[in-house]
Parts: structure tokens; sequence; C-alpha cells
């Protein structure tokens, strides 16, 4: 019989803080846990990246604009807006990610609860 994975380290466990990966935490390995996370984080940011093409605006506004969709980097209407960032780029949706993702690790995966 398959044992459930904890989700997080139990009560009273200190993590350290140089391996915050427990085999006992997932059924993944732990490449496949770097893998999966480094995924997240890219997959974020190139989603960040072409949403800017319809941020704040609406069904309407970016079916006149694009009509079947944007489809690359090169299609985003470079209005008053979208010019702040140069094609491609992404915006603060992702650095705020990266600096919860920063604080993270800085605390060595330990975060408070809410």
């Amino acid at each position: 019989q398959q044992q459930e994975a904890t989700p997080h380290p139990p009560e009273n466990t200190t993590v350290d803080p140089s391996h915050v990966f427990r085999p006992e935490w997932s059924f993944l390995t732990k490449e496949e846990v770097v893998d999966k996370v480094k995924g997240t984080i890219y997959g974020q940011a190139i989603g960040d990246a072409i949403g800017l093409a319809t941020e704040f605006m609406s069904k309407k506004q970016a079916a006149q604009v694009y009509h079947n969709g944007p489809s690359g980097y090169d299609d985003i209407l470079q209005d008053g807006h979208r010019s702040r960032w140069a094609k491609g780029n992404w915006t603060d949706d992702t650095d705020q990610m990266l600096l919860i993702l920063k604080s993270i690790v800085e605390s060595s995966g330990c975060v408070d609860k809410l």
C-alpha cells in the first residue's frame, strides 16, 4: 500500500537550511521537484510577458486589436501602457513573484502561517 505524502514538515520539525527537500514529503524525486519549480517560474514569467498584450483590455478590445490573439511578442500593441516595457519583458507581477521566492529561499523554506 502506498503511503500518503506529507505536504509540509510536521510540527516542531527543524528544517536544515541546506536541504529543504526531504524525500518523505513527496513521491517525486528532488530532481523532478526542481524541474517542476523551474517550469512554474519560467511559465509564469513567459505568461506574464505575453499576457501584457491584453492587460487591462476588455474582451472586445482585445478581439479588435488581436483578431486571433497575440501569437508572439512582436504582435504586442505598443500603446501608452504596453510601451513602458520592451517586447518580451515581464511585468511587476513576475518581479513580485521573484521577490516572494527570494524571501522563501532566504528563510530556508520556512514561512509564517497566516
